[in-house]
């Protein structure tokens, strides 16, 4: 039961994910009742906003908000800013404004990808640079170059942060190799393989939701989103 050790992953968190595109581009990636994605498709779309983000100049360890509620994008969206050397902060669009504004402050957040639900109906800091999730990249027919990495497995992937019980929330660091250590754990303990489907029941906001997504992803099965 204690026999425990193990090396340590130098990979970075969404490699699985990108090792598993090149491999079986056409096998499906995520599931939700709005939209399903392959592997290439869901390659295609976060290249697309991975560039965008690249482009404004985000940096390895600063904290890019994903404001969004459950659903599809969200895949795109933690892959896109992972793809761009920075690290993701999870915030649910369902929250009280006030609280989404708090959390950006804290995090020193000056971009965002979102949905054009929320992009519409939340009112947003004028400073902040923004992106709305959607497919149109796939149906455009663009097709990007993969994006190099410019971090390390030492290098911040998220940031979530906690419920604010005891008054003020206060945010969770998580590096890459300490989040894909924990993936190739439970992957390994349970024999995760391409021919499993994992039920995405945690908000994003919530630890478990990484391995629910890049988990899956490593292993090459499909996430289906309720």
């Amino acid at each position: 039961v204690n026999a425990t050790q193990a090396g340590w992953s130098e990979a970075l968190l969404h490699a699985g994910f990108l090792a598993q595109a090149e491999r079986t581009p056409d096998t499906l990636a995520v599931w939700s009742r709005e939209r399903t994605l392959s592997y290439g498709e869901l390659s295609r779309l976060s290249r697309f906003y991975g560039h965008q983000l690249r482009t404004s100049s985000v940096r390895p360890n600063e904290l890019v908000g994903v404001v969004m509620h459950k659903g599809w994008e969200q895949t795109v969206a933690v892959l896109s800013v992972l793809e761009s050397g920075a690290a993701y902060l999870p915030i649910d669009a369902d929250l009280p404004p006030a609280r989404i504004e708090q959390l950006l402050r804290l995090g020193e957040v000056s971009r965002v990808l979102t949905q054009p639900g929320p992009e519409r109906t939340l009112s947003w800091p004028p400073s902040l640079l923004r992106w709305a999730v959607d497919a149109g990249a796939l149906e455009s027919g663009e097709s990007l170059p993969a994006l190099s990495p410019v971090q390390e497995a030492t290098t911040l992937a998220y940031v979530i942060f906690t419920s604010g019980s005891t008054g003020e929330p206060k945010g969770v660091m998580i590096d890459h190799r300490g989040a894909q250590n924990t993936i190739d754990s439970i992957n390994a303990l349970f024999d995760v393989g391409s021919a499993d489907r994992t039920l995405a029941l945690s908000s994003l906001s919530f630890d478990l939701s990484v391995y629910d997504i890049f988990g899956s992803w490593a292993a090459g099965a499909t996430l289906v989103l309720p």
